[in-house]
């Protein structure tokens, strides 16, 4: 039952920030295309939709293992998230720098959302 609530927490969750950001893009960052932005945000959300799949079952086992299983996900995440915008640096994509930034912001308030809850659903009895 854990498992199941916290990867539908967190869903709603993430899927709220990046709706947020999608909507309010346009008006924080008009030079920015909202096709460059989508696309980060979707690569963003589909690498925290998979550290859920991983994460979700270490919910209900010792807090020891769970500790390893966060700290792996955690460093994967940063580390594809980092390639990613390696990537769009190294194609000299426009306005790269700002884009970069702009998805970096979304990256730690997703990360610090995943941290909270997990903190939440591990340590509730």
């Amino acid at each position: 039952m854990k498992t199941k609530k916290y990867t539908l927490f967190f869903l709603i969750v993430a899927i709220s920030i990046i709706g947020a950001d999608l909507f309010l893009s346009p008006f924080l960052f008009p030079h920015i295309s909202l096709r460059s932005i989508t696309v980060l945000d979707s690569i963003i959300l589909f690498l925290f939709i998979l550290g859920t799949i991983i994460i979700a079952p270490g919910l209900k086992k010792e807090p020891k293992n769970f500790v390893g299983r966060f700290l792996v996900l955690t460093t994967v995440q940063m580390l594809s998230v980092l390639a990613v915008f390696a990537a769009v640096i190294y194609v000299k994509f426009p306005d790269a720098q700002t884009v970069v930034l702009h998805s970096l912001s979304v990256f730690i308030l997703l990360m610090v959302a995943q941290s909270l809850l997990l903190l939440k659903f591990v340590n509730s009895k």
